[in-house]
């Protein structure tokens, strides 16, 4: 089975679900919270821009704040919120000339993996828009207890060398129920903390690359799209 891995945030998708979030919170009753959280965080933002602090470990620890707003929520608000991102953010954002290459896959036989930081929910729901066939996910993973979300996360943000390890985990795992070993044929992705996913792929594809994804997609004659 062939597969091709696609990040959604920047890559799959011009949007953002941290942003879409902080518009459905304010929304629905939560805009006060939602901007105190923005408030008190302006410090660390700054510094993160300034390169004093690492940006992608600050952009986790972000996101987990903002999913502490959501704590007691149940799966059907969740579901909920998730559809709406899509709807609102991700989908009206989408980028046609990764949508297309997608499609061209599918008549390929290749089996699309959307791999991202974003909650795994939101993947599934986004997974259900693309006309690709099968679609699997890896997400960010979102912590219940007696059936409510926690504000927590069930595991790492999908990010960086930990979106590369789920991914293959995943693939790789098809392993024991096919005939042939499977194989990563393409891999798109936007920025620097992708590389660990697009050094997997017989053929990565560095989509509106960030300074460092442009350095080392034309030091190694990676295709770019959208530039």
């Amino acid at each position: 089975m062939e597969y091709v891995i696609v990040d959604v945030e920047g890559t799959l998708s011009a949007g953002s679900m941290w942003h879409a979030i902080g518009r459905y919170l304010s929304l629905n009753g939560q805009g006060s919270a939602y901007r105190w959280l923005v408030t008190r965080t302006l410090p660390g933002i700054a510094a993160m821009r300034l390169g004093l602090i690492d940006r992608q470990t600050y952009k986790n620890r972000w996101l987990e704040m903002q999913a502490a707003l959501l704590a007691g929520s149940y799966p059907i608000d969740i579901h909920r919120l998730a559809e709406w991102v899509v709807e609102e953010e991700l989908w009206p954002l989408r980028r046609p000339e990764v949508i297309s290459e997608l499609e061209s896959h599918h008549a390929q036989g290749r089996t699309v993996l959307l791999a991202s930081g974003m909650y795994d929910t939101v993947l599934q729901s986004l997974s259900r828009k693309l006309d690709t066939g099968t679609v699997a996910v890896v997400g960010t993973p979102l912590s219940y207890r007696h059936g409510r979300f926690t504000g927590r996360f069930a595991g790492p943000v999908c990010v960086g060398t930990e979106k590369a390890r789920r991914a293959t985990e995943l693939i790789e795992a098809t392993a024991a129920t096919g005939d042939r070993a499977p194989t990563i044929e393409a891999a798109y992705g936007d920025t620097g903390s992708d590389i660990p996913m697009l050094e997997l792929a017989h053929h990565p594809v560095a989509v509106a690359p960030d300074r460092e994804l442009t350095r080392v997609a034309s030091e190694r004659g990676w295709r770019m799209l959208c530039v």
